[in-house]
């Protein structure tokens, strides 16, 4: 549970790249069920996600000239074997 002084740092945080990364990520639970994809829905299906993230440029994204994320160097059985394991993180049907 969040103190009163991390709930009042969250409302006060302003836009910025230097705040990147710093939200709470989602579960992957039940992840084939919640497509689209990425924080705008840009991406339809999975292997598309896996896909971005496997060839992402490390140039795109840093934090004061920090890079917080590199490419995964997957090859094409390695990022099927990945997709086929966050889809056994979804339930066979939901409730």
């Amino acid at each position: 549970m969040c103190t009163e002084g991390e709930i009042r740092k969250t409302l006060s945080v302003t836009l910025g790249q230097i705040n990147f990364g710093q939200w709470r990520t989602p579960s992957l639970r039940n992840l084939k069920y919640t497509a689209p994809y990425m924080h705008d829905g840009s991406l339809a299906t999975l292997r598309e996600v896996v896909d971005a993230y496997a060839d992402i440029d490390p140039e795109r994204i840093h934090n004061d000239g920090e890079a917080i994320i590199r490419p995964l160097s997957l090859d094409d059985r390695a990022r099927e074997d990945l997709v086929a394991f966050l889809q056994s993180l979804s339930a066979t049907t939901l409730p």
